[in-house]
């Protein structure tokens, strides 16, 4: 496969993963390269899906005078049903494609699933459903007879159909929720729900329905794990195209945290059932469908480069499968469900949370005000929620070097962009104690903090002053100055200039070394580290994404970057090297040699603050090339991966790799309040 088409087009089974159907906090199911429903992510199972249900399929029946062919439309199929022949998939979150390619059958097929995505309107983007919309096309001369067939596996508990408001299908009760597929009721199109099947009918069930497209003789049968299966039939004149749309809505709404305490689900407060939500969404499946497609208008208006329109696109799929929205309002974004449990982690939010403050904006503000209700008396932020799923389960002592100040800096961005005057207000006096914490970790009276025994490479011990703390420091401490001002505190809009200016002094006296920032100094013992880090200058970019202008001298800035791309980035042709040594070698360790996604856009959009696009775009294209058309995995990105063979090396499904929304910004080179003018302009309808 060659590199530079953008969306990639994957043949059957290539790709590692699959668009993720889901709504915020809903739970999803994957929709796989071979046409398979792979996870089974609805009932409270993130780490513990349901694999590959065998009764929940597709299937396309057409027949004619010259033609009579049925087969499940994927490969392998299930409990030796045939297959279809070849598929070719694609996605652009939140759709899925499929074309089907199948000589055998005499028409076209082509697939379309989502969720809807609605950028401004939470509700409709919290909806627990997946729509689809299956284009049949003639390829012949005569009339053809075409059923589809969409089953769906439930449980021994029942099963009921129904029909109402225009729309009919079947509800399947399951232990402590239910499933619904549904289609609604139009003219040239026949509506009819299969009776019940298990697996051990099967030979009977297809044998009826693949003789006509429908259910004369099988008369049904129940036992464990109980299908239905909904079949849209209609005639298809020669050379003609016809659409079909349906759907597969679920409500679990007992979701429970990591100790067994309900917490329930958002979406119990606006429907009852599953048949509720897929009535709902079938009566308006139409405005769904153009209102999501407002997010690919929105980013296609930039003119971005395709690889970065299909990187900015998919990396959403972390707020479908990574997300919970609990009963009472709160939500929260897992560190990753799979890959390392932690619920609403700061370091990975203060990297990977600006999609949800352009999108969802309440949202946002309410996952802050939460952080701010759980900070400590001394001032501490704690570090999470919770581990693995909670909301009351607070730590603080991890990474608390960093903890304080990303909040900080966090509302400051958050107000920009909403100036909500009331969220400032409330969350002032928060800001000003973990300001006033992170103060105390200063252990060397340099007014920056370098008390590093744990930062965000947890598993990379730093000593003294380090670049990368001290900068998000120095940052905190502008982006309070800021925030003071507004609120009229002069004394301490004075405090935290004083102690930037003594502290960036300090910053530039301990580690500049002519060409970057030391990866760290500790005068006191000696130990210094000349090793340059890819994400040195992460505070800086956050200071220019506040709009707070330049920390450091612009030269030192420039001469970092370039330093970046002669050394990390030439060290790997994966993107750039976390961690590399004056003479061009990687700093051993299990992240200071491995390429880190999200630390290679970061980079990346700091690069094109300063008008360096050629090095900032080529390193971070190489990087997401790696995972579209060699890992395949656009839908499932790591936190780090081995800078010689590009393969994953830890961190699934990673909330951090959300910060190549940092591009957005950089690109138009705007901070993220004038970001907020283009949001309005090209996203809400």
């Amino acid at each position: 496969m060659c590199c530079g088409k953008f969306p990639v087009e994957y043949g059957l089974g290539e790709a590692e993963s699959g668009v993720p159907l889901g709504g915020l906090g809903t739970g999803y199911i994957t929709l796989g390269s071979d046409g398979a429903f792979q996870e089974i992510v609805t009932m409270g199972n993130p780490r513990s899906p349901i694999l590959r249900p065998k009764c929940s399929f597709l299937t396309i029946f057409a027949s004619s005078t010259e033609y009579k062919v049925a087969k499940v439309l994927e490969n392998p199929a299930p409990l030796g049903l045939p297959a279809i022949k070849y598929l070719k998939y694609s996605g652009l979150f939140p759709f899925a494609n499929i074309r089907y390619i199948d000589d055998e059958f005499p028409v076209y097929l082509y697939l379309t699933a989502f969720s809807p995505f609605v950028p401004g309107d939470s509700k409709h983007s919290g909806l627990p459903v997946a729509l689809f919309k299956l284009v049949a096309r003639s390829k012949v001369s005569e009339l053809l007879t075409i059923a589809v067939l969409f089953s769906w596996e439930g449980s021994s508990l029942g099963s009921k159909v129904f029909e109402e408001e225009g729309v009919k299908g079947v509800t399947l009760e399951a232990k402590q929720g239910n499933y619904t597929i549904a289609s609604m009721i139009e003219k040239e199109i026949e509506v009819e729900v299969s009776p019940p099947w298990t697996k051990s009918d099967v030979k009977l069930f297809w044998d009826d329905f693949a003789e006509d497209g429908k259910f004369a003789e099988f008369k049904g049968s129940l036992g464990e794990d109980t299908a239905r299966a909904l079949v849209l039939r209609f005639v298809l004149p020669p050379f003609r195209e016809k659409e079909t749309v349906f759907a597969l809505s679920w409500f679990f709404p007992d979701l429970r945290d990591s100790e067994g305490k309900f917490i329930g689900r958002m979406y119990a407060n606006w429907f009852n059932d599953s048949k509720e939500v897929a009535v709902y969404a079938m009566r308006n499946f139409t405005n769904l469908y153009e209102r999501t497609t407002v997010l690919h208008r929105g980013v296609k208006a930039f003119k971005l480069p395709e690889w970065l329109e299909d990187a900015l696109l998919n990396s959403l799929y972390s707020l479908a499968k990574n997300t919970l929205w609990i009963k009472d309002g709160k939500f929260a974004h897992s560190e990753s469900f799979t890959g390392c449990p932690i619920t609403e982690t700061i370091v990975c939010r203060f990297n990977g949370s600006l999609p949800l403050l352009l999108f969802f904006p309440e949202l946002e503000l309410k996952v802050m005000r939460h952080f701010a209700l759980l900070q400590r008396e001394d001032g501490a932020i704690p570090f999470a929620f919770g581990k693995p799923e909670f909301f009351d389960k607070p730590y603080y002592e991890t990474q608390k070097s960093l903890d304080s100040s990303e909040f900080v800096l966090m509302v400051y961005r958050d107000y920009l962009f909403t100036r909500d005057e009331k969220f400032l207000e409330d969350l002032y006096p928060h800001v000003k104690k973990a300001i006033c914490y992170a103060q105390s970790l200063d252990t060397d009276g340099d007014c920056l903090v370098n008390e590093v025994s744990m930062q965000y490479y947890d598993q990379w011990r730093f000593y003294g002053t380090s670049a990368y703390v001290a900068g998000i420091w120095l940052a905190a401490l502008r982006a309070a100055e800021e925030m003071a001002k507004i609120m009229g505190d002069e004394k301490f809009s004075a405090e935290c200039r004083a102690w930037f200016d003594k502290g960036r002094e300090n910053y530039e006296r301990k580690l500049w070394n002519g060409t970057y920032y030391r990866l760290y100094n500790e005068p006191e013992t000696g130990k210094i580290s000349e090793v340059c880090l890819c994400n040195q200058l992460m505070g800086q970019l956050y200071a220019y994404l506040l709009g707070l202008g330049d920390m450091f001298p612009r030269e030192h800035t420039v001469s970092v970057l370039r330093a970046i791309f002669r050394l990390n980035v030439k060290a790997t042709k994966f993107g750039a090297v976390s961690g590399v040594r004056p003479d061009g070698t990687p700093e051993p360790g299990p992240h200071s040699e491995t390429v880190i996604f999200g630390e290679v856009m970061n980079y990346a959009a700091t690069c094109l603050y300063v008008g360096l696009r050629d090095e900032g775009l080529g390193a971070a294209e190489r990087a997401y090339e790696n995972i579209v058309y060699y890992q395949k995995s656009p839908w499932n990105i790591y936190f780090s991966y081995d800078r010689e063979t590009g393969e994953p090396i830890w961190g699934s499904n990673y909330y951090s790799n959300m910060c190549v929304w940092h591009f957005l910004p950089a690109w138009l080179r705007v901070d993220v309040g004038k970001l907020k003018e283009y949001i309005h302009k090209y996203f809400h309808t």
